[in-house]
């Protein structure tokens, strides 16, 4: 009699589980890092560096994460914004522009172009959409250069999904050939880093980092991971 009444209890409890999954999981929650745009030049530090942020990270077994780009928008090719953004996410990797070695995880795959804009991404419609997507795109706030969503869950703080927009009220392209534009390679790297777990800095003495939260035209020292970076992304991954 005791077992029949378990397994009714254990059936109902299963179904109340299947219940609320179906609706989303309960636990997911968004985390959104807005990239400002500083006017006037940061001071250099006054010391060394070695400062990270983390909230929460990619299971291994779910790495490499996939990413697809829609370059609409941009004003740039579309080989282009792909070889540039993808030299970008091999920085991470395994130190693709800079040769610092890297982590032992292979953190990201290009996925090849996405139709989805702005105005249809997950983070603007409110769910999951199983993509993680970049695209350019006419951000609200004139003063934000890119902003990255990261959806993960509450408890395990691991991630499910990210999207990225470049504010195409900047013109794009590459600052070491003309310094009057954002240099997407140094945005792009700064924003994959939000993507696979870590957070903005703002200390004076983090301005050489590429998770530094501000950045100008011309800028490209973000390129290159600094000391705080490779911290911060070996801490995670390795």
């Amino acid at each position: 009699m005791f077992s029949a009444i378990a397994i009714i209890l254990l059936l109902t409890q299963l179904a109340l589980f299947s219940l609320v999954y179906a609706f989303g999981q309960p636990d997911v929650e968004r985390k959104i890092f807005v990239h400002f745009a500083k006017p006037e030049k940061p001071s250099p530090p006054t010391k060394e560096s070695s400062s990270y942020k983390v909230f929460a990270k990619w299971d291994l077994n779910a790495l490499p994460v996939k990413y697809k780009i829609n370059p609409s928008g941009s004003g740039l090719g579309e080989t282009f914004v792909a070889d540039t953004v993808e030299l970008a996410a091999d920085e991470w990797d395994y130190g693709a522009y800079s040769n610092w070695g890297g982590v032992s995880s292979d953190l990201f795959f290009y996925d090849g172009s996405s139709t989805k804009t702005y105005a249809n991404l997950a983070w603007t419609s409110g769910t999951l959409d199983k993509e993680n997507t970049i695209v350019f795109g006419d951000y609200e706030d004139a003063n934000v250069i890119a902003v990255t969503l990261i959806w993960y869950t509450r408890g395990t703080r691991q991630i499910l999904e990210f999207d990225m927009i470049f504010d195409t009220d900047y013109p794009w392209g590459n600052a070491a050939v003309n310094a009057e534009v954002m240099d997407l390679q140094n945005i792009a790297t700064h924003e994959l880093g939000h993507s696979v777990g870590l957070g903005d800095l703002y200390r004076p003495t983090t301005t050489l980092e590429t998770m530094f939260g501000y950045a100008d035209y011309g800028e490209v020292l973000k390129r290159d991971l600094y000391n705080g970076d490779i911290a911060g992304i070996q801490s995670l991954y390795d």
